[in-house]
């Protein structure tokens, strides 16, 4: 089984068609991978997807078909500070 993180390796894959058997990525790119094709839309078929809530299946879902089941909420934030130092 092949698992692969890194983005430059992860588009790599792809496009030699070698793509990981699992992998994780963020709602940012997953558009990217489901509108070109590489992956798999097994997510409507989880006897479990209305467990999720709405917002994290809308942002896994393209085309209609949920596509995976969805990890969680980020936390990340970015903080400016503004005041002059």
């Amino acid at each position: 089984m092949k698992v692969l993180i890194a983005a430059q390796q992860f588009g790599q894959g792809f496009a030699a068609d070698t793509p990981p058997d699992v992998f994780y990525e963020d709602a940012g790119r997953f558009a990217t991978y489901a509108g070109a094709g590489s992956l798999e839309p097994y997510g409507d078929s989880l006897e479990t997807k209305d467990d999720f809530y709405p917002a994290l299946r809308q942002a896994f879902t393209y085309d209609g078909k949920l596509y995976c089941a969805p990890k969680d909420f980020s936390t990340l934030a970015l903080q400016i500070n503004t005041r002059p130092t």
